[in-house]
């Protein structure tokens, strides 16, 4: 009874270090400037006329500063961290390949029920269990060491976020099916690797823990948990409590 209770202790614990809703405030870096262009044609809610629109696509450096972490503030990202963006309509001050830029505060909200802030262009995502998942084995499935060295894959990964974000319909993610809400007739070397990412987000396979950094008036961006101490500490701890009633039986 005693070790069950322990355990039930650990888990309160734990689940109050992982509570979210807590802030961040950050720097931002790309490597490059300004990134691959892309253009796709996209059609906003309630409308039937596609406009095109042609922006950066490229992976973005977060640097925290609020460094060592205070009351408030998030704990689950890292010191720097990835990021990709959600929110075409708002723009983000960053430096290249340095520690400048605009220092930003946002709310760090879980990605699965989370809106972005901005009705403009392309209008508010609500990230619905679907779009969760596609986005968290899209995450998963990244080769962290190309996100840095390898621009037109940076830039892929970042057009697959988008459609996952953007598209309304159901179904599979076809970048190239102009009936789609976010289309494209380009297919070059960045589509057409952001479809083979696509392709592979509807299949059984790994996912990571997603939240969104919310802000008015900045756009808005997606990144991933870090495992916490905690969380590793009640890893171990469940594997001492089955050990121990493994040896009482």
């Amino acid at each position: 009874m005693k070790t069950r209770i322990a355990l039930a202790a650990a888990l309160s614990l734990a689940a109050g270090s992982a509570a979210m809703g807590d802030t961040i405030s950050a720097k931002f870096s790309i490597p490059w400037n300004p990134g691959n262009n892309t253009s796709f044609s996209f059609l906003p809610a309630g409308s039937s006329s596609l406009i095109t629109l042609s922006v950066p696509a490229v992976s973005i450096k977060g640097m925290r500063q609020d460094m060592p972490i205070g009351p408030g503030e998030f704990a689950g990202i890292d010191s720097t961290f990835l990021s990709f963006c959600v929110e075409v309509s708002e723009n983000i001050g960053v430096s290249v390949n340095g520690a400048g830029g605009t220092k930003y505060l946002f709310d760090v909200i879980p990605l699965l029920g989370a809106s972005t802030t901005s009705a403009a262009t392309t209008g508010i995502t609500t990230f619905d269990g679907l779009r969760t998942q596609r986005l968290e084995r899209l995450w998963a499935g990244v080769d962290m060491s190309k996100v840095w060295t390898d621009q037109t894959y940076a830039a892929a990964f970042q057009v697959a976020q988008w459609k996952i974000a953007f598209e309304s319909k159901s179904g599979a993610l076809n970048l190239f099916d102009n009936t789609s809400r976010m289309n494209t007739g380009l297919n070059n070397a960045i589509n057409s690797l952001a479809q083979t990412m696509l392709d592979q987000v509807d299949l059984p396979g790994p996912q990571v823990s997603l939240v969104l950094l919310r802000a008015e008036g900045v756009q808005d961006q997606i990144t991933m948990l870090v495992p916490t101490p905690g969380a590793g500490a009640l890893a171990l701890l469940g594997g001492l409590v089955l050990t121990s009633r493994r040896r009482g039986r």
